[in-house]
């Protein structure tokens, strides 16, 4: 048994753990989405010996998973923090994740700036409201997750069983695991939220005029449904590795 000086060591340790693997895990991936992916992407929409091949597409999808890697680890971290110190002991993470938000729009910004020499007043919004959106976000995904918990745990309780949670849990899907259920919660609100957004720009744009604007679009849309799939199998890989590697 530890005594209690040992456990305050040891809770530090995994809050310190989980502040650098967000800060770690979103510097590098939002990094490389908006300083090298996106201007690279900026280019080839402006030059006129891309703009008409499949690169500028391409580079979109790509720009996505890496998003989507970014979001998959915060969000784990996010989720196991909860389960071990539940959603107060949550709250300074996810301060560090809106921070790195933050910095990642405030990027996206500059690298507009640079790349067409001028910024609109409606460029302002392209770093406020995501900003507020992915803080939502995070706050709804330790909110799910503390309520899976708190389910977990009186169901357990009633029924006398182990009330620990399995974070090396080998099952594909748990939805009886409250860490499987979160990780679905967030991958399917991220999908949600990024199909929504897609339907919203495509009534602004209209229909596809050709056979090639079709497919194009059906692949945008079929990438957006896998993002619950990636981002719950990213989770469920992410648990069992701080798992392993808990002071």
């Amino acid at each position: 048994m530890l005594n209690k000086n040992e456990n305050m060591i040891e809770v530090k340790k995994t809050k310190r753990r989980l502040s650098l693997l967000v800060i770690i895990s979103s510097a590098i991936l939002f990094s490389l989405s908006s300083l090298v992916l996106a201007p690279i992407y900026i280019y080839t929409c402006s030059d006129v010996l891309f703009s008409v091949t499949a690169i500028p597409e391409i580079l979109d999808i790509v720009i996505d998973i890496v998003d989507v890697f970014a979001y998959s680890i915060c969000f784990a971290a996010l989720i196991y923090s909860t389960s071990k110190f539940g959603s107060g002991g949550t709250v300074k993470l996810i301060m560090v994740f809106s921070a790195a938000c933050f910095l990642r729009y405030t990027a996206n910004l500059l690298i507009t700036f640079l790349g067409y020499g001028s910024l609109s007043t409606g460029d302002a919004f392209s770093v406020i409201l995501p900003f507020v959106l992915d803080t939502a976000i995070a706050v709804s995904v330790v909110l799910v997750a503390s309520s899976a918990m708190k389910s977990f745990y009186k169901r357990t309780a009633s029924q006398g069983v182990s009330s620990v949670i399995n974070a090396s849990d080998k099952k594909i899907i748990n939805l009886g695991n409250p860490l499987h259920v979160s990780a679905l919660y967030s991958g399917a609100i991220l999908s949600f939220v990024r199909i929504a957004t897609r339907i919203i720009y495509d009534i602004f744009i209209g229909l596809p005029s050709t056979l090639s604007d079709a497919v194009w679009m059906i692949t945008y849309y079929i990438s957006d449904l896998l993002i619950l799939v990636i981002v719950y199998a990213l989770s469920l890989y992410t648990f069992a590795k701080l798992e392993l590697k808990k002071p």
